[in-house]
């Protein structure tokens, strides 16, 4: 019974709703805002935004691109000890005897 009663007044709530309309002069602004955007044509080849953004992402694309090929990890394969000891004059049996005397100093 409670739930007949609930529907019946939302119902009734309904009954009071006026329909939504248009102002007298809305569909005359419609028209002229579609008149005036007729004439707006957007080229994508005349826009000076879209080909400078196009550019730059080519620009890093290529850069990418070189610094990838140009990278070669047979160079990079040096060991550390080798660097530090060829840097220092130092053979690498030299610089263990030099820790083993250093460190019994």
């Amino acid at each position: 019974m409670k739930n007949n009663e609930k529907i019946e007044r939302t119902l009734s709530s309904l009954d009071h709703l006026q329909h939504a309309d248009a102002g007298d002069d809305f569909y005359q602004k419609l028209r002229e805002r579609m008149k005036r955007r007729e004439g707006k044509v957007v080229s994508l080849r005349h826009d000076l935004r879209w080909q400078s953004m196009a550019a730059a992402v080519l620009l890093l694309f290529s850069v990418n691109v070189a610094v990838m090929l140009n990278y070669s990890s047979d160079e990079n394969k040096d060991n550390t000890s080798d660097v530090i000891a060829n840097e220092y004059d130092l053979l690498p049996d030299d610089s263990y005897n030099l820790l083993i005397t250093y460190e019994n100093n």
